[in-house]
């Protein structure tokens, strides 16, 4: 496209052609993608198990039998 009104060489008409041909054509800015916030996961607490007292087995005495003493015959 030819305008008479500004030489080739004058830099309002490369400042002209610039705007008709080159606007189009730049490249479009690129949108920023949101970053998804990633959701933090709550721990769970472990709830600790009791431990379950053992009882004790009582130990049955056993019963000692006394010996009878022999009585001695002295002659």
């Amino acid at each position: 496209m030819y305008i008479p009104e500004y030489s080739r060489k004058s830099c309002r008409y490369k400042v002209l052609m610039h705007l008709m041909y080159d606007a189009p054509n730049e490249k479009k800015k690129k949108k920023k993608k949101k970053k998804k916030k990633k959701k933090k996961k709550k721990k769970k607490k472990k709830k600790k198990k009791k431990k379950k007292k053992k009882k004790k087995k009582k130990k049955k005495k056993k019963k000692k039998k006394k010996k009878k003493k022999k009585k001695r015959e002295y002659l």
